[in-house]
């Protein structure tokens, strides 16, 4: 009992060789994208003033004013171990 009894001519067809080269690339293509790109994106803005207060090296409180704060997130940091 032979699960693919025509296998052979199958594998040696050129257009099924084509189309199984075809779909080993792009699964190899995908999977690298998957790997290099960021895993998320977010960009994010308020235009309204805003003060804060830092402390500088000196330990002297400073007071920064913005008109709009920008949040931007173009994806995490891969950690190596």
């Amino acid at each position: 009992m032979e699960i693919f009894p025509d296998i052979q001519s199958f594998l040696l067809d050129s257009q099924s060789r084509a189309t199984i080269g075809t779909a080993i690339i792009v699964a190899v293509a995908y999977i690298f994208k998957r790997m290099v790109s960021p895993k998320s994106r977010l960009a994010w803005g308020v235009p309204h003033q805003f003060s804060f207060r830092l402390l500088d090296p000196n330990k002297e409180e400073v007071v920064v004013r913005t008109r709009e704060i920008w949040v931007q997130n173009t994806g995490s940091l891969r950690q190596k171990t």
